[in-house]
């Protein structure tokens, strides 16, 4: 079955837009027709995607300060890396209502060992702990986009 087509009325000076396009593309008027709309369509998102660069900025920063925390005090657990990951977690739980209990508490059991006595099973808890965290991270950055988008949209 071919395509079908349809005649719209457009204004000459439009057409005369279009058909130039049409010859320095290549390209048929339908697809230029159709190539202007995607690009209308892009326009029109491309606001609301703006608009959600703050929030995914905001939590791409916790992600990696707190990783990078976790890392720090993985490598070495001294006192300095144990408070700046604590300060972190407290942070988190603060600033975005991260729930933070497991990873405190894997984390204030594993401080009160030598890093040599840690088991597989220690590091993979405090693994698993930080990666809850981060789960739990991306769950809230989109459902505040989706209450940015809600409020934009309502108003």
């Amino acid at each position: 079955m071919g395509s079908k087509y349809k005649t719209i009325r457009i204004r000459e000076d439009l057409y005369e837009l279009i058909r130039k396009y049409k010859e320095k593309t290549g390209a048929s008027i339908s697809q230029v027709v159709a190539k202007a709309l995607a690009f209308m369509d892009l326009q029109e998102r491309k606001p609301r995607v703006k608009e959600d660069l703050p929030l995914a900025d905001k939590y791409s920063w916790y992600i990696a300060k707190v990783l990078m925390s976790a890392g720090a005090f993985k490598e070495d657990p001294n006192e300095t890396n144990y408070r700046y990951l604590i300060d972190n977690l407290d942070a988190l739980e603060e600033r975005l209502g991260i729930e933070t209990g497991f990873a405190k508490e894997v984390v204030n059991r594993l401080a009160g060992k030598k890093k040599e006595h840690w088991t597989v099973d220690d590091k993979i808890e405090f693994n698993s702990a930080m990666k809850s965290l981060v789960l739990q991270m991306l769950w809230r950055l989109e459902e505040d986009v989706e209450k940015s988008r809600r409020q934009v949209t309502q108003q």
